[in-house]
Formats: structure tokens, C-alpha cells, sequence
């Protein structure tokens, strides 16, 4: 697996262990573990960072307006492979974009209406739609090929407000420097943020971007019959990238991959699916820009993990997608439920809801967590939201 994560000695020792969890606590302000050798209630706690060679985490930043499978899947995907040989990942932290960069992002003259595809759910909802999917994955997950057991995401994963993190960044630089301990940011990136024409480098100062096409294809990479540069027995080049030097590989994918599956996007039929990873490693490559590897000078790194037919999600599951899906459904319900257009015998109610009107949401939020279960982080949470949001726009 991509990261080593490691129980704390039980034995005596000259010094605590270097565990991440405490570091972020301190620089969060959210208190420190109850004991050198960390919370056994949370599997991140027993993380240590390994004072001999550079420890990596992933940063994974975004709007995330709602968080879906494919989100978790490419962050699960690039920790399990990512790694490869040669970069030891030892955990990764989800950043939350605010609310005033969502709104503007969607643009400010849109609607924010649960009814509307470009509605906005507050930051907090949205960070707190991570932290409850990300809790109830924090056991022993086991992948379908092999029955091999492995945490879930849950168990090396920390969620932050992206506004916070210049501050906490600084304070674990601080605090890392003194302990002497080498840790990098990587900088994980969804597949529309690197492309041929275009890669984002530099986000929160990362010298190296990684991403993958577990959960939304990239343009420079094709495993299939029109792979680009093919070198024989399967393995093909990405694509040459504007700007950038030529690739190189940094790992082979191993045949222990199990079966061959049916070609094609494998389709997500339960949370289950969405993240099974067969075992094996992944075929890794990096490509550089600016100053050659080795040369004095700043250089930037982009690093691709490519994946499994079986294991990548259905292209066309996105935020957008699945906010579409939301308000279409609100949309039905709430024409179902409007007045009957010829004259009422009795006015109608005015008020707070009715026992009939609660019911009625309770129904639509059963209904709509169904809907959201097989796409959504949190189908539960989700649904109440957008419930919640419907209740006050019927005020």
C-alpha cells in the first residue's frame, strides 16, 4: 500500500512518537491525543511520520458542492497507488472551498435555489458532508479481488476549511522544521485541472501535482487500442503536454491486478463498488516543467496514476451532474404537492407545516436518499439538507 501508517512503540522511549494527527491537532487548535501513543477510537492517530526520508500528504482541495463517490474514489485511488516506490504518503487533508469563492464560481447572478441546478450548499454543510461519509469509513475495507484488507479513507484523512489553511500550513512547517522531520504537500488534482494544453501547478505552493482517471478521464492518456506511443504487452505513454518535458516511468503496474474485467466504465451500483480497489500496483508516470530534474532552479512535477477499467467510475458523475439530479427531483416534488387549480371550498392553511406536510417531507427525504445513495457522500445528511432547504424556501 501507498502510506505506512504504524502503532506508536509500546515500550519505553527516549522520545514520543512523531505522530501526524498530534501536529495537526496542535496547529487546528483542536487539542492533542490523550496519550503519547495516540487515540486508539481514531485510526488517524496512529500515523508516524518517519524521521528518515520525506513523508508526503496529499492535498486535496475543492468546492466539492455536493462531495460524491468519484471525489473519494480518485483521493482513495491516488493514496493506495500514488506512492508508488518512491514517495511514502502518509495521509492527506480535503480543504473546502468557502462560500464566497463557490459563489464565484457558479457566478453571483445565479440562482442559489434548491430548485436550481446551481444551487449553493453552505461550507459547513459541504465540509460536514465529508467528515460523516469519511467516519464511517474508517474500518478495514476489503478489495474484491484478493480479500485483502485495507483502511478506508476515513483512517488517513482530515478535513479542513480551505480559508484555514495558509494558517495551519505555516504552523505544521513550523512545527516540522523543529522536529526535523521532511514532509511535502502534494497537490492531488482532479482530471479537468491537468490536461495537454494546460496543467495548474504551484496550488498552495506544491512542486509536484498528482492526479489520476479513476474517476473522470484525462486527455492526455488512453489505455485502450488508440493508446498514444504504445511500447508493447499493454503499457502505453500519455501524451506529450504543452510546456512539460517528456514522461517518464516511475512504476510498472504489477499483473497481480486480478481477472480481466469486461471493458468499459464500471457502473456504480453501491458506495461498496464505487471503492473496491483490486490489488496490484498502478502503472505511475511524471512528466516535468521548468528547470530539468536534478539542475538547479524551481521545477514542477506532474504525476499520474492511471487505473483499472474496473475500478473507474462512470465519467458523467460530477457535482454538476448530481446537483441536476437534486433539483429535479425537488422540482417534482414540489409540483406535486402545489394546490388544486380550481377554487378550494375552505382556505388553505397558513402557518407552520402541517403533521401532513412533515410526513410528507419525511417521504420525499426517504425517497431522495435512494436516489443519492449509489452517487452521494453522506446520501442520509444530504437528503436532510436539501429537505431543510426546501422547508425554508416554502416559508
Amino acid at each position: 500500500m501507498a502510506a505506512a501508517q504504524q502503532q506508536g512503540s509500546s515500550s519505553a522511549a527516549p522520545s514520543p512518537p512523531l505522530l501526524l494527527d498530534r501536529y495537526i491537532r496542535r496547529a487546528t487548535g483542536t487539542g492533542t491525543s490523550s496519550n503519547n501513543n495516540g487515540n486508539a477510537a481514531d485510526p488517524r492517530s496512529t500515523i508516524v511520520l518517519d524521521p528518515h526520508r520525506t513523508n508526503y500528504i496529499l492535498l486535496y482541495n475543492g468546492c466539492f458542492n455536493p462531495p460524491h463517490r468519484g471525489h473519494l474514489a480518485h483521493l482513495t485511488h491516488a493514496y493506495r497507488h500514488g506512492g508508488g516506490g518512491d514517495m511514502h504518503i502518509v495521509g492527506a487533508v480535503v480543504l473546502v472551498a468557502g462560500d464566497e469563492y463557490l459563489r464565484w464560481k457558479l457566478g453571483s447572478l445565479t440562482s442559489s435555489s434548491i430548485y436550481s441546478p446551481t444551487f449553493r450548499l453552505p461550507e459547513a454543510q459541504r465540509t460536514r458532508l465529508w467528515t460523516e461519509e469519511l467516519a464511517a469509513t474508517t474500518t478495514t475495507t476489503t478489495t474484491t479481488t484478493t480479500g485483502d484488507g485495507e483502511n478506508g479513507a476515513g483512517a488517513w484523512t482530515w478535513v479542513l476549511r480551505e480559508n484555514r489553511w495558509l494558517g495551519v500550513s505555516d504552523s505544521l512547517k513550523g512545527m516540522f522544521r523543529r522536529d526535523r522531520l521532511k514532509v511535502e504537500f502534494v497537490r492531488l488534482a482532479g482530471g479537468d485541472k491537468a490536461g495537454v494544453d494546460k496543467v495548474q501547478h504551484g496550488v498552495w505552493g506544491c512542486r509536484t501535482t498528482l492526479t489520476t482517471d479513476v474517476c473522470r478521464p484525462v486527455d492526455f492518456y488512453f489505455d485502450g487500442d488508440d493508446g498514444y506511443d504504445g511500447r508493447g504487452g499493454g503499457i502505453y505513454s500519455p501524451k506529450l503536454l504543452a510546456n512539460h518535458g517528456p514522461w517518464k516511468f516511475v512504476q510498472i503496474a504489477s499483473q497481480e491486478t486480478g481477472p480481466e474485467e469486461e471493458e468499459g466504465r464500471a457502473k456504480v451500483a453501491a458506495p461498496a463498488a464505487s471503492l473496491a480497489v483490486p490489488s496490484g500496483s498502478r502503472n505511475i508516470w511524471e512528466c516535468y516543467r521548468g528547470a530539468r530534474p536534478g539542475s538547479p532552479g524551481r521545477q514542477h512535477t506532474l504525476r499520474f496514476v492511471s487505473s483499472t477499467a474496473a475500478e473507474r467510475l462512470p465519467p458523467d458523475l460530477s457535482s454538476t451532474e448530481l446537483r441536476a439530479l437534486i433539483a429535479a427531483e425537488a422540482k417534482a416534488e414540489k409540483k406535486k404537492r402545489r394546490p388544486h387549480p380550481h377554487p378550494h371550498p375552505h382556505p388553505m392553511p397558513i402557518g407552520p407545516p402541517t403533521f401532513t406536510h412533515q410526513h410528507q417531507h419525511q417521504q420525499f427525504e426517504q425517497r431522495l436518499e435512494q436516489a443519492l445513495r449509489p452517487v452521494a457522500l453522506s446520501p442520509t445528511l444530504l437528503a436532510w439538507y436539501v429537505v431543510e432547504a426546501m422547508v425554508k424556501e416554502e416559508k
